[in-house]
C-alpha cells in the first residue's frame, strides 16, 4: 500500500517559506495525472485520487493525494 501527498504543479523550483524558517528548499511539482501514470508505470493500482485546498489558506497552493497499491 502507498500514500503520497504533494503539491500540486510543473517542473522544480528552490524556494524559501515561513514554514522553512526563511531556508531554501527544493520543490518537484506533478500533476495528480503525472503521478498516476508514473505509479501504473511501476506497477501500482491506483485506489483513490484528491485535490484539497491549502490547509494554511494559501491561495495559490493545492494539494493531491494519491492512494495505491501493489
Amino acid at each position: 500500500k502507498l500514500y503520497v501527498c504533494l503539491k500540486e504543479g510543473k517542473g522544480v523550483e528552490y524556494k524559501a517559506e515561513k514554514l522553512s524558517g526563511g531556508q531554501k528548499r527544493m520543490f518537484s511539482y506533478f500533476t495528480a495525472n503525472e503521478l498516476k501514470r508514473f505509479l501504473e508505470k511501476a506497477g501500482f493500482k491506483i485506489s483513490s485520487t484528491t485535490l484539497f485546498s491549502d490547509p494554511l489558506g494559501r491561495t495559490d497552493v493545492k494539494w493531491f493525494y494519491v492512494f495505491a497499491e501493489k
